[in-house]
């Protein structure tokens, strides 16, 4: 029987038939095992005559010494070295990631109270994985579990006792088909039912890849109106390295599958995760793709909830918060990351670093991964699958055509993956990311941070008060001439005798509107020497959110709430009449949590909900997007009427923000208020716009109608009025001002400004040219 080489190498000699020793295997001529493919004919090809032969010859082949076996050989499955500091097994038993006692369950938000506050029980992955699919067969009679084994408990014993419990009509053993499995499931899921079919590996998924791409995929698309669809067909299958899976048995292909418009891929990291993602991977309208760490379906263990319960699909969570870098990563590599975090912490304690957990890859978060990298202006992604056109390359494309985040950026985006190479059984553990490189990775983006604080401290300047102020209707235009991120300054002077923090704080108490995170980051860059100074900022933060009525999304909520002095509640906690909710704030980050419910009573109730309804009406027609409100305010006995409207533009180089606050008092029927439009221009310079309009009008109805019908009047008129007088202004001091400010990146040196055309021009000095 031949044994056939490919290549350019010699038809190896018959083993030969000699004791065991070195120099009876040295002999046997043998082509390199990277370079030759080797083509073994299968038993099954073969005739009974044949095989005996076969099965002889292999019993009297004499078997090799682990000796006479060069290292990387003799040992198959690769493991740390034994003196290493950095890539040591995972401790799955106090890894922060897990919730290792029923208190931490609990502070799982995103499970409902009465579920996370009940029973639970100490469950691994795969038991996880088991206790949804038995909740879900029995809460759904239109759920079946098929596959191959899968009546028998499945490789990884996942479907263990589910035929016994349900009957062997809805957990049953398939044919070793991938292509027949998906097929399959998709006709029952076009049917009304909702199949979980497994593929056994998913190494083994690719014969069914048509199936999912052309079919499961487009039949939504394809039938149309007709109704019908795979939405309910759920795709379980285990994926990634274990040390020693090699080619077969260590793949992680979930990138092929984001390429595909209408299926969501999903991968859990832990028991917790597993059981919620699942049951909602099994309700939802889109066919799912689930995978499942194998190397976590023992190895993770915590606490999880006996109940029924659903975590959100294609919502990423934040793992650890953070505001030096954002690393994003999702399954397995999680473990890897935390714990190199962890390194990078102890050895930096002025350095942090945020962990988010994709875990839908497609179609991932990108709010909470924007507003990470918004934050942090630094952002590494990590995953076993290969680099190229892998999760990494499309996270870091978004981040990167998303304006907001792309201005942020502070450094190239990162990308931790496995090698584009085929894995090996040998080399599996230098295949996939580890704990050493997720380190040296982040420390390139500290050493980046670490060249940053060696900056010169803040130095403080006397600012010139500017003269360039042009009048228009009832408002006056403050153009403020200023150095973007580098001096964000509200007031007209900056005393030199000011301490640092009161200095600092006046940069924040003046950021123009949506550059706060730009502002913070400066701040940071130019007081290296006081890392704590940042954390003293409080009341500043405080105040410019209240003055500046910040809005904010509530969890679980897509409505904008505000944050403002009249809706404070004291320590740190502000409410909403309309949501009928209060909510905890955080004035550094601009995150709202703790959602409690409150409801106003008084003798203003009925009038701030009046106002609030009629209100609502002006505010749709007249603003693309605002944010809304009214409060009973000095002892129930007024009530105020808060309207903001945010525009942020970089594309354009423009952001601004729209502030009407307004006092109604019912006993003299008057309303009082303020109209503030704050404009920061900074393409080929910087130019700030600023205006101010008092208002004070008497109301005869006093109702809330009345309320907002002259709101809506006086805000109109005054719009006008800001449209004539800004044509005017771009047409002449506007353009002039945009053409001569200086285009720089390094501070303008105030003492010296007469040296600039636009110096001269306002201190009527001479400059040379």
């Amino acid at each position: 029987m031949p044994i056939q080489a490919l290549g350019p190498f010699r038809q190896p000699r018959e083993r030969p038939q000699q004791a065991e020793s070195q120099s009876a295997w040295s002999s046997w001529t043998k082509p390199p095992v990277a370079a030759a493919v080797i083509l073994f004919p299968t038993p099954l090809l073969l005739d009974p005559v044949s095989f005996t032969q076969l099965h002889k010859r292999a019993l009297q082949t004499p078997h090799l010494p682990a000796a006479a076996l060069p290292l990387h050989a003799s040992r198959c499955y690769s493991t740390h070295p034994p003196n290493a500091k950095l890539n040591l097994p995972i401790e799955y038993g106090s890894t922060p990631l897990l919730a290792h006692s029923a208190d931490a369950v609990q502070k799982n938000l995103e499970i409902p109270a009465e579920v996370r506050n009940g029973a639970t029980k100490k469950m691994n992955l795969f038991q996880a994985v088991n206790d949804a699919l038995g909740t879900a067969l029995g809460e759904d009679e239109s759920v079946v579990v098929f596959g191959e084994d899968v009546a028998f408990g499945g490789v990884f014993r996942c479907t263990m006792k589910l035929a016994e419990t349900h009957g062997t009509e809805r957990v049953f053993n398939t044919p070793l088909s991938e292509q027949g499995i998906l097929g399959f499931g998709i006709g029952l899921a076009a049917e009304g039912m909702r199949p979980v079919a497994e593929i056994q590996f998913a190494d083994y998924v690719y014969p069914a890849f048509d199936q999912i791409v052309n079919e499961a995929a487009k039949m939504r698309f394809r039938d149309g109106t007709n109704g019908r669809g795979a939405g309910g067909l759920t795709v379980r299958m285990p994926c990634g390295g274990v040390g020693h899976g090699a080619l077969y048995h260590s793949q992680s292909p979930e990138s092929l599958f984001t390429h595909v418009p209408g299926v969501r891929v999903i991968m859990p990291r832990s028991p917790i995760q597993a059981k919620g993602l699942l049951l909602s991977a099994i309700r939802c309208n889109d066919p799912c793709i689930f995978m499942e760490p194998k190397i976590l379906y023992r190895a993770a263990v915590e606490q999880v909830p006996v109940a029924s319960y659903e975590l959100p699909l294609s919502k990423a969570e934040v793992l650890k918060e953070g505001s030096n870098v954002t690393v994003i990563s999702y399954g397995q590599p999680l473990y890897y990351c935390i714990e190199a975090i962890r390194q990078i912490e102890a050895q930096r304690p002025d350095v942090s670093i945020e962990l988010i957990d994709l875990r839908t890859v497609h179609p991932f978060d990108r709010e909470t991964v924007f507003e990470s990298v918004k934050k942090t202006g630094r952002v590494m992604i990590v995953h076993e699958a290969y680099t190229t056109a892998g999760i990494a390359s499309e996270v870091a494309a978004a981040v990167q055509e998303n304006p907001d985040t792309f201005n942020r950026l502070e450094a190239p985006v990162r990308r931790v993956a496995g090698w584009d190479i085929h894995n090996s059984l040998a080399f599996e553990r230098f295949h996939l990311p580890d704990i050493t490189r997720v380190y040296d990775n982040i420390k390139r983006f500290k050493e980046q941070i670490d060249l940053i604080t060696e900056l010169p401290p803040l130095a403080v300047r006397r600012l010139p008060r500017p003269r360039h102020a042009a009048a228009t209707g009832c408002a006056t235009h403050h153009c403020l001439l200023q150095d973007r991120r580098n001096a964000y300054l509200s007031q007209q002077d900056c005393i030199v005798s000011m301490s640092q923090l009161e200095t600092v704080a006046s940069f924040i108490e003046g950021a123009p509107p949506g550059e706060l995170a730009d502002v913070v980051a400066d701040i940071k860059t130019l007081t290296a020497s006081s890392p704590n100074l940042v954390s003293q900022l409080g009341p500043a933060f405080q105040k410019y959110n209240e003055e500046q009525l910040i809005t904010v999304k509530l969890p679980g909520s897509s409505q904008f709430v505000l944050v403002s002095e009249h809706n404070n509640l004291g320590d740190g906690r502000y409410y909403d009449v309309e949501s009928s909710s209060s909510f905890a704030f955080d004035h550094a980050t601009q995150k709202a949590s703790a959602v409690q419910s409150h409801t106003i009573e008084g003798a203003q109730a009925e009038l701030t909900h009046s106002t609030l309804k009629t209100l609502g009406t002006y505010i749709s027609e007249h603003f693309p997007s605002a944010a809304y409100g009214v409060y009973p305010i000095e002892a129930d006995s007024k009530v105020a009427i808060i309207i903001v409207a945010n525009k942020y533009s970089p594309n354009n180089f423009w952001n601004g923000r729209w502030r009407s606050v307004y006092t109604f008092d019912p006993s003299s029927s008057l309303l009082e208020g303020t109209i503030k439009v704050d404009v920061h221009y900074y393409e080929d310079g910087n130019v700030r716009l600023q205006t101010k309009k008092p208002v004070s009008v008497s109301i005869s109805s006093g109702t809330g109608a009345g309320i907002a019908k002259e709101i809506s009047s006086t805000e109109r008129k005054y719009q006008e009025e800001l449209n004539k007088g800004f044509v005017s202004l771009s047409e002449g001091a506007f353009k002039g001002l945009r053409r001569q400010l200086p285009i720089t990146r390094q501070k303008i040196e105030w003492d010296k400004v007469t040296g600039y055309r636009l110096g001269q021009d306002i201190g009527g000095g001479s400059s040379k040219r």
